[in-house]
């Protein structure tokens, strides 16, 4: 996947906004941790994603 580094910031901000609204939430501990885990994953994705393309392009 190719993003650019705008679009990826704005998609880390909006999921670290997405974790904030959970962590509030009040919903059982196993339930929250399930949807923490789950945003945690897609913002590693990103940030993968967006230090391959940083790696590609000093090459």
């Amino acid at each position: 996947m190719r993003l650019a580094p705008g679009r990826i910031q704005r998609q880390l901000s909006a999921l670290n906004k997405k974790a904030k609204r959970v962590a509030g939430h009040s919903i059982s501990g196993a339930r929250k941790r399930q949807l923490l885990d789950e945003i945690t994953s897609e913002k590693n994705r990103l940030y993968q994603a967006g230090y391959l393309r940083l790696s590609l392009v000093e090459y």
